[in-house]
């Protein structure tokens, strides 16, 4: 009898301890027969040991409604009375942004898989999980081999990505896609700013870009990769001014864990843009 007690309890504590079942991995995405494989050379397995941001886009709602929900605002004939009234962030985030359960149903996975809590950042959005991963950690959440890929024109770049992945089902139906996935990301650096390298041509030659003749005379830099505030003032055409306006705003879009920090904000004003103040904060 006490033999069986100690066994029932061992086995309790197991059950206890193991990570919740989330079903079977089930196939979410895989390369179609028409990406342009002639375009990038498939190269050697991804090391299980590097490091990688993971991000993860969640199924948003309402989306649609969203050609109603537009004409409604934008169209004077729609008879909705709400021309001209137009979506503040806030409602746009109401509308369309996935639900609590989603977020949390992903987190909860990714936690009890062995990602570090700490690591997971979900922006106000809450349109994107992403979180610090390894290429081995990260093949085991999504049931794939990853390699890395270079572009016939870049082979000095690096990409990583898979021909399909898995997720689990009761995960799956969170989730509109993994970057990286099919579609490739980066490769973790483990610095706080990643320099790109220059693009060159089949033959090792830089590619020559065209520049607006405005921007090449403002900023001898390429402005399509290397973004500095001149760059942006000769684009948008902004004056130099003195003087600030509460209403003036510049949105940065970010994706595929180009996620904001302060340390590399206070870096980039230092350099490029001194007459800043330090530890200037964007609204986020």
């Amino acid at each position: 009898m006490m033999r069986n007690l100690v066994l029932l309890s061992a086995l309790s504590a197991c059950v206890l301890s193991a990570p919740a079942s989330y079903g079977p991995h089930v196939l979410h995405q895989k390369r179609s027969e028409e990406w342009h494989y002639d375009a990038w050379v498939k190269r050697e397995a991804a090391d299980p040991t590097t490091k990688v941001p993971v991000s993860i886009a969640l199924k948003q709602r309402n989306l649609e409604r969203g050609m109603d929900l537009l004409m409604e605002v934008s169209d004077p004939t729609h008879g909705s009375g709400k021309y001209g009234q137009w979506y503040t962030r806030e409602q746009i985030m109401d509308l369309f942004a996935p639900s609590d359960d989603s977020v949390a149903a992903v987190k909860d996975w990714l936690v009890r898989s062995g990602v570090a809590k700490s690591s997971i950042v979900v922006p106000k959005t809450k349109g994107w999980v992403h979180f610090d991963s390894t290429v081995g950690q990260l093949e085991s959440l999504t049931q794939a081999d990853y390699h890395i890929y270079s572009h016939v024109s870049t082979r000095d770049e690096d990409h990583i990505g898979t021909e399909e992945y898995s997720l689990p089902k009761a995960v799956q139906e969170h989730v509109d896609f993994i970057v990286p996935g099919t579609a490739f990301g980066r490769l973790g650096s483990g610095k706080g700013l990643h320099r790109r390298k220059s693009s060159r041509g089949p033959g090792g030659s830089p590619i020559e870009m065209p520049m607006p003749p405005e921007i090449e005379m403002t900023n001898p830099g390429d402005c399509s990769r290397k973004i500095t505030p001149e760059c942006l003032r000769a684009m948008y055409k902004i004056p130099m001014g003195k003087t600030a306006h509460p209403n003036n705003r510049l949105g940065i879009f970010e994706s595929e864990g180009q996620l904001y920090g302060q340390t590399d904000m206070n870096r980039f004003l230092e350099t490029l843009a001194p007459y800043v103040p330090q530890n200037f904060t964007p609204d986020i």
